[in-house]
């Protein structure tokens, strides 16, 4: 991650209990420079996280007032950058968390984007 790992690391010495936010990056970039840092210091992608988390309390409560079980959704996304794509490991992990394995979960998720359907990960 080079200046974006050294200044993270010096803001997280000066100020350990600060949150680092980041957003706007190309989603390998993104989701590497996630990986790098999460267990490093106070940070997380917006994009990626921060989405995730607003999309999956609408989809979760969108189920409950149509009284779908979530076991019984499958959910297509229009794009796959990095918000959607954090928004599809949340959405897998809430469905393992409800009893599927993970691989039962990621059969529900579907993922386009311009060229269409995604068929590998």
């Amino acid at each position: 991650a080079g200046f974006l790992e050294e200044f993270a690391m010096a803001v997280q010495d000066k100020w350990p209990a600060c949150l680092i936010q980041f957003e706007d990056f190309a989603t390998d970039r993104a989701f590497s420079i996630l990986s790098t840092l999460q267990d490093r210091c106070f940070c997380f992608n917006d994009d990626i996280q921060g989405t995730g988390a607003v999309v999956l309390a609408g989809f979760i409560n969108g189920m409950k007032i149509q009284g779908t079980a979530l076991k019984h959704a499958k959910v297509l996304f229009v794009g796959a950058g990095s918000a959607a794509c954090g928004v599809a490991i949340q959405l897998a992990d809430l469905l393992v968390s409800e009893g599927m394995s993970m691989e039962e979960a990621r059969a529900k998720i579907y993922m386009m984007d311009v060229n269409g359907l995604l068929t590998t990960t």
